[in-house]
């Protein structure tokens, strides 16, 4: 219900209005006019809080998740930090964000994350900076599996991860989707869960007034930066290892 609350909190309330959640787990919900199901793909569909819509979902059960496993191995005090540390550096190294299993999707319970590429003189800035574009390789391959059933016009952002803007490019770029950060978006389930309230207490009111989205306050365009390789060695990597997860459990 956070993740259905969060739409009315940004403004997902029409067809094809969308937003990356960057939680603990990653969410990339879109609101849509039809039911359609992908239960291959272990994409939910459910209604959505408003009357006549419905919503899409991939999830992603580890996210912001992997910071803070990363940032505890580490011994690194705060998120900031560690964007800091990313931001100083690129890398070849590849990690796959599995630390909980895959829900979207593979729905693989057995998978486990992986840092691929290792050597010497690999340091703890490119192992955050991969672990940033891990994630969002994952949200990528939720995106393509979104897109077999709904369509996508515009995208905010809301969670914890939503105020780190290095990793709004990094997700821009990989998604090739323009992202929208709007004023107090790490609040968004809690602002849609008042709204909603509110609109039950004055159903007289004009929802569309009532649910306007917050103020923007940055647009992320994607980059030139061409991750495709990386992104065919990701999902590659994945499909080479999925007959090994299980039997290493």
């Amino acid at each position: 219900w956070d993740n259905a609350a969060s739409a009315v909190g940004i403004g997902a309330t029409q067809p094809g209005q969308a937003f990356l959640s960057l939680g603990t787990s990653g969410v990339y919900f879109v609101s849509s006019s039809e039911f359609r199901p992908n239960v291959p793909d272990g994409i939910h569909t459910f209604c959505h809080c408003l009357p006549g819509l419905w919503h899409q979902m991939s999830v992603h059960l580890s996210a912001a998740a992997n910071l803070h496993w990363i940032k505890g191995v580490l011994g690194i005090d705060t998120f900031d930090t560690l964007y800091a540390m990313a931001d100083k550096t690129s890398t070849k190294l590849l990690f796959l964000p599995y630390l909980s299993g895959i829900r979207t999707p593979y729905n693989d319970p057995y998978a486990r994350g992986v840092f691929f590429g290792l050597n010497a003189g690999t340091t703890k800035e490119e192992m955050v900076r991969s672990i940033l574009e891990g994630v969002a390789f994952d949200l990528a391959d939720g995106q393509e599996a979104i897109l077999k059933g709904a369509s996508i016009q515009e995208v905010s952002v809301v969670g914890g991860g939503a105020r780190s803007y290095l990793w709004g490019r990094i997700l821009a770029t990989i998604l090739q989707q323009t992202l929208t950060y709007r004023e107090h978006a790490e609040l968004g389930g809690a602002l849609g869960a008042a709204r909603l309230a509110r609109l039950s207490q004055e159903a007289n009111q004009d929802p569309a007034q009532m649910l306007k989205p917050p103020k923007v306050l940055k647009i992320i365009e994607p980059a030139k930066d061409d991750y495709d390789k990386k992104r065919m060695l990701f999902k590659h990597l994945y499909r080479q290892l999925k007959p090994c997860f299980q039997e290493a459990l």
